[in-house]
């Protein structure tokens, strides 16, 4: 079986740049009607603003933060989250679309451990995949009991997304998802040309502390983030490899990071995406997974 790597996504705009992006999500959020100050979204812009005076003022080095370290990296991770979500998303605005956001609101502030139950990021994770999808040129049906619905070639094909956060519950999340994938089929007006695709984030199973990642440079940082996901997927893909229906077409890996870049010493977010194909080489399928990783890959996020 094949491992594609999607290229490592960097926030690389400096703190000024994505205080003024995040401004921007958070208006399209509250264009659906939400009341965003009592949300953690608006306890995150404290952070970055705090960041982006700094920045400019020239002071990153020698100021005293009212933030800790650790409320900056964890406020960095989630708006880097929210601006990847506005950035594939921005045009949408569908009632079906307004009930996921709504869920993604919910969360409480600060990553929760591995054992909590956590809708919220649950949903942020479906959006995720569906605004690279949508980036990427593919149109995103909401509506379907399936996380996401879109057509590939003339293929219907289902996505089911799941974020793994336990190596003891890892197989059991799996075998969930690619379940949910045979009832997509089962129920699709064309069972027999349905196609589907399994999501995973691993990045909580890998760093359930949320422990910074401290890297020389952006190459290692990347690099360090794509030999995290080939691992992954050569260690596990016999799960999926075992289990999948042959109406599903591979499994799409996400690891994603809050780190800091040694010089120029700033907070930065990796996002490492790779598949891996659970059809044959040269098949329909495999051409519908080459192309679907093609196009998403010259995606930025």
């Amino acid at each position: 079986m094949q491992y594609s790597s999607l290229k490592n996504t960097f926030s690389s705009s400096s703190h000024s740049d994505i205080a003024k992006a995040y401004l921007v999500a958070c208006k399209w959020f509250e264009q659906f009607g939400f009341n965003l100050a009592v949300t953690r979204l608006r306890r995150y812009s404290a952070v970055v603003d705090e960041l982006a005076a700094h920045y400019e003022c020239g002071t990153l080095k020698s100021a005293t933060f009212e933030h800790s370290l650790s409320q900056q990296a964890n406020a960095y991770g989630e708006i880097s989250e929210i601006l990847r979500i506005h950035q594939g998303l921005a045009s949408l605005y569908e009632s079906e679309l307004r009930d996921r956001l709504r869920k993604v609101l919910s969360g409480k502030e600060g990553r929760p451990s591995p054992s909590d139950f956590d809708p919220a990021r649950d949903t942020a994770f479906e959006l995720l995949v569906a605004s690279r999808l949508l980036a990427a040129g593919y149109t995103i049906d909401f509506s379907n009991d399936a996380d996401l619905v879109l057509n590939v070639s003339d293929t219907t094909l289902f996505v089911e997304c799941k974020r793994l956060k336990s190596l003891n519950k890892l197989q059991k999340r799996i075998g969930k998802g690619l379940k949910q994938l045979n009832i997509r089929y089962a129920n699709s007006t064309d069972p027999d040309t349905s196609r589907g695709l399994l999501a995973l984030s691993i990045s909580d199973m890998i760093n359930p502390t949320h422990d910074l990642l401290v890297s020389p440079t952006a190459q290692s940082m990347g690099d360090f983030a794509s030999n995290i996901n080939q691992r992954f997927i050569e260690e596990h893909e016999h799960i999926w490899h075992g289990l999948a229906d042959k109406r599903t077409i591979g499994v799409l890996v996400e690891f994603s990071t809050v780190g800091i870049i040694k010089e120029p010493h700033m907070l930065t977010t990796c996002t490492e995406l790779g598949v891996n194909n659970c059809c044959y080489l040269d098949s329909p399928e495999w051409t519908l997974l080459s192309k679907l990783s093609h196009d998403m890959a010259k995606v930025g996020i």
